[in-house]
């Protein structure tokens, strides 16, 4: 199930065997079973340090900070949680990235083709919020990385461009 809406799910399902006129016993030809879909579901947010970056950051090329927060809102045990973070490397330099810290042990990999960092925790046993709230969120990770060097080229363009203006409207 890829969704919350599809945990706690009635299926319903049937089966009837045919021919009647043969079977010695009809009677058992008919079944009916009723289940509710369980599973787990890990919603995610992320947060950085710094939401906005002035010009005068851009040439410093800060350091930002990510905390990436989950929890298993799910019906069922989480054995797996798997995080994809899109990194757009047009603007955040992946040569910086560093991994700091995580709640539970994790594998990391690069996606190239889809540019996502993907966190994997296996066997993380991570109970769901049904059965314990506290315990099912007590899930993190964090990683700063640093904006590009264009970035700061961009910014001295800018600022030359700025001046120009500047300058313009004066005379």
């Amino acid at each position: 199930m890829s969704t919350p809406d599809s945990i706690g799910t009635l299926i319903n399902s049937s089966v009837h065997i045919e021919p009647y006129a043969t079977d010695d016993n009809p009677i058992c030809n008919n079944s009916n079973w009723e289940v509710y879909t369980t599973g787990s579901f890990d919603p995610n947010d992320i947060l950085v340090n710094e939401d906005t970056l002035t010009t005068t950051q851009l040439s410093n090329a800060p350091w930002l900070e990510y905390i990436i927060r989950f929890q298993n809102t799910g019906n069922d045990t989480a054995f797996t949680v798997k995080i994809l973070n899109p990194i757009d490397t047009n603007k955040l330099n992946l040569s910086t990235f560093e991994f700091t810290n995580a709640s539970h042990p994790v594998n990391l990999n690069w996606i190239n083709y889809q540019r996502n960092m993907e966190f994997k925790f296996e066997n993380i046993l991570l109970v769901d919020s049904n059965t314990n709230e506290p315990l099912s969120r007590l899930c993190s990770l964090s990683h700063p990385i640093q904006n590009k060097s264009h970035c700061r080229r961009f910014h001295h363009q800018l600022r030359r461009h700025l001046l120009r203006l500047q300058r313009t409207r004066h005379h």
